[in-house]
């Protein structure tokens, strides 16, 4: 003999809380956003003093220390005619490499040697195309 339960059957056997995942991170300021989020800090803050500023801080940190470095339009020009194409194509010329490592230096502040190493030159790639994202979007907030 089967003995049934009388509990009614759960309608989401696995109902996992949702997380809101938000966008990522401009610079130390959202950062910072949202660690203090995470806590409950802001929340505390927010029913102290309503108006603390919290917005002009957040702004002047992602100013102060972006994770992107914005392009300006000259380097978004050289990104957009001669690296871009080529490798959408999959081939870069040696020329477009030479550019694509003078513009990485460039853009991110820091010195480095010209390898024919597929994987280095596909990551400078990535970063830079998310550098040129970073810098549209940030020229269209204005």
């Amino acid at each position: 003999m089967t003995r049934e339960s009388h509990e009614a059957p759960s309608t989401n056997p696995s109902a996992k809380p949702k997380r809101n995942y938000k966008r990522k991170p401009k610079g130390l300021g959202d950062t910072v956003e949202n660690v203090l989020e995470a806590t409950g800090i802001a929340k505390v803050v927010k029913a102290i003093a309503p108006d603390c500023g919290c917005e002009e801080r957040k702004a002047a940190l992602n100013r102060l220390v972006p994770y992107f470095q914005p392009m300006t339009s000259e380097q978004k020009h050289l990104w957009t005619t001669v690296i871009k194409p080529q490798w959408e194509n999959g081939t870069l010329h040696m020329q477009a490499q030479h550019i694509l490592m003078e513009l990485y230096m460039d853009v991110f502040k820091i010195r480095r040697k010209l390898r024919r190493c597929s994987a280095c030159a596909k990551s400078m790639l990535i970063r830079l195309e998310q550098a040129y994202e970073a810098s549209c979007e940030s020229t269209e907030g204005n």
